[in-house]
């Protein structure tokens, strides 16, 4: 079975994305489906944990809503140039 990561904002996305996920769950085993909401534990690194999970995945699939390139951090900075954002587009793809 692939392995599915979920990438999204919460700001422009999260409605559509809890509604795919709810889809997808009907038919992946939960090990097989990654979102930040019900796949990470309290207390681990935040940013760790969803590299880690990325280089796992078979599947990512990027969510992109309406306000993705608009929206901004708690610093008033555009959050698509943040350091998270960056380091998860440099992360090397996987040949299938």
């Amino acid at each position: 079975m692939s392995r599915v990561f979920i990438s999204y904002r919460r700001q422009d996305s999260e409605g559509y994305v809890g509604r795919l996920y709810d889809h997808l769950s009907q038919h992946l085993r939960p090990e097989d489906l990654f979102i930040d909401v019900d796949s990470l534990q309290p207390g681990v690194d935040f940013v760790q944990a969803l590299e880690d999970a990325v280089a796992r995945c078979d599947i990512l699939l990027a969510i992109i809503g309406p306000q993705w390139l608009s929206v901004v951090d708690g610093e008033g900075q555009r959050a698509w140039t943040s350091g998270t954002t960056l380091s998860a587009l440099r992360l090397p793809a996987r040949s299938a």
